[in-house]
């Protein structure tokens, strides 16, 4: 039994208490209790997506949401009419501390109403966003399948320390066929050309016309998304890719599966 899970510091602690139960024979089954946090914290990047159970854990793990609506016979009925007052009077307090909801995780939020249900279209068209990265931030692959007004998302790579060389082995690796549609970050003309010259020979540079990522933004904005559940690093920076303060811009920061993404739509 984990109680105040979310007092857990960091996933890899609880990581390490998982692992240490190494008992043979005997039915294992952890139970984790918590109030919900902000969608930032690791529990709801584990287990959840836009408040609601990840769907690739349901095979093997029991979600059980309780409220004071499931112990009202023994409450105080003054309690309760002071509880629901809130409803009406700030709605953020009623949502997270009496419904016991997530937290949005960040103000300003660009991104809302993915699915991730997956299961695409057969006949959608394949193509692929790469955004360059190596030292700090990450090389990004994201595979899109679009048909008409629906797209399929998944994250194929998100790592850094990888070169050019490093990418087209990992996209042979991946089964991805050198005639494949990839559309790149085109201010790095060099490294788009040596993959060419690798043998990608329908890798090509987006295209960036004014204001191309409020647009490339617009665009998928407009589009109904599925994203593919075990997709951690892209789902990560749907919840956390924010506008700035001034609502003129988007943050620089949680965007790289993003970019990979903006330059396939």
């Amino acid at each position: 039994l984990i109680d105040e899970a979310t007092e857990l510091n960091s996933e890899e602690e609880f990581i390490k208490l998982n692992d240490s139960f190494r008992t043979k024979g005997v039915e294992r089954k952890i139970l984790i209790l918590f109030n919900p946090d902000s969608t930032r914290h690791w529990v709801h990047r584990r287990w959840y997506i836009d408040g609601k159970p990840n769907p690739k854990w349901h095979r093997d793990h029991e979600f059980i949401h309780t409220t004071y609506r499931d112990n009202e016979q023994n409450l105080d009925p003054k309690k309760i009419e002071e509880w629901e007052r809130t409803q009406q009077e700030d709605p953020e307090y009623w949502s997270h501390h009496i419904m016991g909801e997530w937290n949005e995780g960040a103000q300003g939020r660009i991104f809302k109403g993915w699915s991730f249900e997956w299961s695409p279209d057969p006949e959608a068209q394949t193509l692929y966003g790469l955004d360059f990265g190596f030292s700090n931030d990450p090389t990004s692959l994201i595979e899109v399948r679009k048909r008409g007004h629906r797209v399929w998302l998944r994250e194929l790579i998100y790592e850094t320390g990888l070169t050019n060389e490093d990418i087209s082995v990992k996209l042979t690796q991946l089964g991805i066929p050198k005639t494949a549609i990839i559309i790149a970050d085109s201010a790095e003309p060099k490294s788009i050309e040596t993959l060419r010259r690798a043998g990608w020979r329908n890798l090509q540079g987006a295209y960036k016309g004014p204001d191309s990522v409020r647009n490339g933004i617009n665009k998928l904005k407009a589009l109904s998304v599925t994203c593919h559940p075990e997709s951690a690093n892209l789902i990560d920076e749907y919840n956390l890719y924010s506008w700035s303060k001034d609502g003129q811009r988007p943050e620089d920061q949680h965007n790289h599966a993003i970019d990979a993404l903006r330059y396939a739509i």
